[in-house]
């Protein structure tokens, strides 16, 4: 609903378990502004509240569609696009691996994604939430690899690469 009454020229996500720097937005427009990129992303640090253990997420420095379907490192709240990058493209109905769907519609036109430097997003893991559930997770990573790419033998073997870890 939020991307089809969008009037601003770019989009962001943040979820309320995400917590962003200050600065993040002036930073990633203007990253994207001043080299042209439609589409950029920043690293993640997820945090464990229970286990009180952080983990940093280090993304692609550049990603298309190969590189996600290997690697699936667009972290939600760290993109930031130009919203003549989105087209008609939406989010997944599904609760889980939601973003998979808009990522590979937008990755398939041929867009990239940058990192932005010097940003780090941090994502709170809560006990009990829809991605701490690994074996739903995995349903639904199976699910959007099957479903959504339109290369689905290529898609099926990023995916296997990926759980064999030889990507």
């Amino acid at each position: 609903l939020g991307l089809r009454h969008c009037v601003s020229d770019f989009v962001a996500f943040c979820d309320s378990d995400d917590v962003w720097p200050v600065d993040k937005l002036a930073m990633q427009i203007d990253f994207m502004e001043r080299n042209g990129f439609l589409m950029s992303h920043a690293d993640m640090v997820s945090f464990d509240a229970i286990a009180d253990v952080s983990r940093e997420l280090v993304t692609g420095k550049a990603i298309d569609l190969e590189h996600f379907l290997c690697f699936t490192d667009l972290y939600c709240s760290t993109v930031c696009i130009h919203k003549s990058a989105l087209g008609s493209n939406t989010f997944s109905e599904t609760r889980i691996r939601h973003p998979f769907k808009l990522w590979v519609s937008i990755l398939e036109g041929g867009i990239r994604s940058y990192r932005v430097p010097d940003i780090k997003v941090s994502y709170l893991k809560r006990d009990g939430s829809v991605s701490s559930k690994p074996l739903l997770t995995l349903a639904y990573t199976l699910f959007s690899y099957v479903v959504y790419p339109k290369n689905k033998f290529f898609a099926l073997r990023c995916l296997l690469a990926r759980m064999l870890g030889a990507s």
